[in-house]
Formats: C-alpha cells, sequence, structure tokens
C-alpha cells in the first residue's frame, strides 16, 4: 500500500526479524526518501495499529491507522505526529505545510490499501 518508494527507485527495504503484530519493523534507504525505521508500537486488530518513525537526522514521529466499521465498509484514517521541538523552520513546516507535502501521498496510499482490501474480500488476493 505504501506511496513513498514509488517515487524513488534507489529505495532499498529491509525488513526486521518479526513481521506481523507489536514490534515488527522495516527499515529504507533511498535518494529521496532518505534513511528511516519503522517500528509497529502498537497493534489492536481491527481497530489500531500504531508505529514508531525514525527518519534519523530528520527526526523521529508517530504514525498511526484506526479502522472503524461504517456502512459499506470500513473507514481507515492515516495519521501522522511529529515534534519539532523549538526547531521554528520545522514548526513552520509541520504547522501550515505538511499536509500539502504528505497528503498526496496518504492519498495514494488509502487508494491502494482500499484496491488490495476489496481484491482479497472478492477472492483475488494480490
Amino acid at each position: 500500500y505504501s506511496p513513498f518508494g514509488k517515487d524513488d527507485p534507489s529505495m532499498k527495504v529491509e525488513w526486521g526479524a518479526k513481521r506481523v503484530g507489536s514490534g515488527a519493523s522495516y527499515s529504507w534507504k533511498g535518494d529521496k526518501t532518505g534513511e528511516g525505521t519503522m517500528r509497529i508500537e502498537e497493534s489492536r486488530p481491527p481497530e489500531f495499529v500504531g508505529s514508531d518513525l525514525d527518519f534519523k537526522s530528520d527526526g523521529r514521529a508517530k504514525g498511526y491507522f484506526s479502522f472503524a466499521k461504517v456502512d459499506g465498509g470500513t473507514r481507515v484514517t492515516w495519521g501522522y505526529n511529529g515534534d519539532a521541538g523549538m526547531n521554528i523552520p520545522r514548526r513552520y513546516m509541520g504547522y501550515f505545510m505538511m499536509d500539502r507535502f504528505l497528503g498526496k501521498y496518504f492519498e495514494q496510499g488509502l487508494a491502494s490499501m482500499k484496491e488490495i482490501a476489496e481484491k482479497e474480500k472478492d477472492g483475488k488476493k494480490k
């Protein structure tokens, strides 16, 4: 589902020893995507997945997915929380520009997740 590597053909991913649930992780490194690690900190199927993101020199953040049943399907919310500390340019970027920077990636990722889920629902596992 992740759209981040699609814009960076140089991106390499390395999976951690655990690949499912709390403690699962992966690391990435690429020319455009930079370097980082994501580790699942909390997994409460079918409601919530929370992760710790380490962007190395670019700081840390928390990411999450929440899932709620709605008529005709599931509402998925993908969120991201970071702390820029006292770094004024990063605080400005986080407050005014983060949606412009990450929004298209979140929309692409959610669309991809929907496509995968619908294929699996129809018995056409990808």
